[in-house]
């Protein structure tokens, strides 16, 4: 699992998702990127991994997901000597204690610990698709401080909207396409 990343790799896979936004938004190699990554509302690359994540504790959560995913992971409402705690109550899962970074990597443990930091009502929601909007919300304005804005970010923002209303959304497409493409095979190469 990608979850716990060197710096190396988040940096390298960051790149890419940066030249991505600026070959998707037509900008020169020395623009910033973060108001393009806002305005696509692409996550960077650690938020990304907590999402894909996330989605597969909600099955594990809700019972949709692989046995194998179910049988690595413990609700703190099955363990006898918790259960009568407030987190089984919240719908949190055991994680269980590692000894080396390679442990923590494991699903059994970056699972329960992503889901863990969920909100509370956001983990309680049954339905999929609002799960999957509100969890990128929440990532979202974890990654961008959304709730801080400037005159000149509103600014840059509203430039790269208008760069990227002037594509077809065919064009975008194709680039969101080839995008995917790149990154899936980064992901099986590496």
């Amino acid at each position: 699992m990608l979850f716990v990343l060197n710096d190396f790799i988040n940096k390298r896979l960051q790149r890419v998702l940066h030249a991505a936004a600026r070959f998707v938004l037509g900008l020169q190699p020395r623009d910033h990127v973060t108001a393009a990554l806002q305005t696509l509302h692409w996550l960077p690359v650690r938020q990304r991994i907590t999402y894909k994540i996330c989605v597969l504790m909600h099955g594990v959560a809700f019972g949709y997901a692989p046995t194998y995913l179910l049988d690595v992971t413990v609700p703190v409402s099955a363990l006898p000597g918790r259960a009568h705690l407030r987190s089984a109550d919240s719908g949190c899962f055991d994680v269980p204690r590692v000894s080396s970074s390679v442990g923590s990597r494991a699903f059994s443990v970056a699972g329960p610990q992503a889901w863990n930091r969920l909100p509370a009502a956001l983990r309680h929601t049954d339905c999929v698709t609002s799960f999957k909007r509100q969890l990128k919300t929440v990532l979202f304005m974890e990654a961008y401080c959304v709730c801080q804005s400037s005159s000149s970010s509103s600014s840059s923002i509203n430039n790269f909207n208008s760069v990227f209303n002037s594509y077809p959304s065919a064009t975008i497409t194709a680039y969101c396409i080839l995008l995917y493409c790149i990154l899936t095979s980064y992901f099986i190469v590496t």
